[in-house]
């Protein structure tokens, strides 16, 4: 999710002040060619493009694939998230399901492709932006609450289930 708000923001400052490279993904791929060349202009940081929707599995595996094939990956920010805003009833089980898919379902699925990944090597760090919504439900965004609900449980439950194995799991709301 590094198109807009934290997504972007957390590339950034890996970028320009922890000197990383990254690699951005999201759907806007030229909101990312824009983002590239912020980072490249204003650091010697590289960033590596990514344009996929995380809401369909192929997206994931496609930016596990291309993240890896760029050389040591050492950290996941899982930070894509989308909502609906109003009230419960009111929104189509077709957009339910796609907010299911990308926050919590793509969340799951890059978290554990990549931290087989970090766990083989011994060392890694897994970041998933959850929210204030997932501890204190919020009204007129229910689905997106329970998705964000459903992440800071799964993330707390791996850094319990994985703690000793060299790779850093937390979350941040």
């Amino acid at each position: 999710g590094a198109s807009s708000g934290l997504g972007r923001e957390i590339a950034l400052c890996l970028a320009l002040r922890e000197r990383a490279n990254v690699v951005v993904t999201a759907r806007r791929r030229d909101r990312l060619e824009a983002l590239k060349a912020e980072i490249e202009s204003r650091s010697a940081s590289r960033a590596h493009v990514v344009a996929v929707d995380l809401g369909d599995a192929e997206g994931v595996r496609t930016l596990f694939r291309e993240a890896t094939a760029q050389g040591q990956v050492t950290g996941l920010v899982n930070c894509a998230g989308i909502t609906f805003y109003g009230r419960t009833l009111d929104a189509s089980m077709a957009e339910c399901l796609k907010i299911i898919a990308v926050n919590q379902v793509a969340t799951m699925h890059a978290t554990m492709l990549f931290l087989k990944y970090f766990l083989e090597r011994g060392t890694g760090a897994i970041l998933a932006v959850t929210s204030v919504t997932g501890i204190v439900p919020a009204p007129f965004q229910n689905v997106y609450s329970a998705t964000k609900h459903a992440v800071q449980a799964f993330t707390e439950g791996l850094a319990r289930e994985y703690r000793g194995g060299g790779v850093s799991i937390c979350t941040f709301a």
